[in-house]
């Protein structure tokens, strides 16, 4: 696989009108890093 979308907004901390920002970035970046390639 060489491209992947994950959409954010359906995860109800980043998708809400409420949704701090703050919350919403720390949370983008677990993803990144978690779908971040490694070492080849």
């Amino acid at each position: 696989m060489t491209e992947a979308f994950v959409d954010l907004n359906f995860d109800p901390r980043i998708g809400s009108p409420g949704a701090d920002p703050q919350t919403s970035l720390r949370a983008a970046r677990e993803v990144l890093e978690a779908l971040a390639p490694g070492p080849r």
